[in-house]
């Protein structure tokens, strides 16, 4: 793993132990096996998606560890296209 891959792997473990959920602990041990899982990849293109889904999915946490849970105004904005 290159050096902002372990930067990456440990703000998304550190986001997800903050992560406003009563599942926040099979998140982190998702998290754990998906990179144990890909920590041999050699193709470039398949480390760039593996990449790309997890810098989605640490934005993704971050809109809801950032929320203020004594405020009754929240907003939280999607990005990408509504599937309906």
């Amino acid at each position: 793993m290159s050096f902002n891959t372990v930067r990456l792997y440990r703000h998304l473990l550190k986001t997800a132990k903050q992560f406003p959920s009563v599942k926040k602990d099979g998140i982190v041990q998702d998290i754990r096996h998906e990179f144990r899982v890909n920590k041999d990849l050699a193709d470039p293109d398949k480390l760039q998606h593996a990449r790309k889904i997890a810098v989605d999915g640490l934005r993704h946490m971050e809109m809801y560890t950032k929320l203020d849970p004594k405020s009754q105004e929240w907003e939280v904005h999607l990005l990408g296209a509504c599937v309906t």
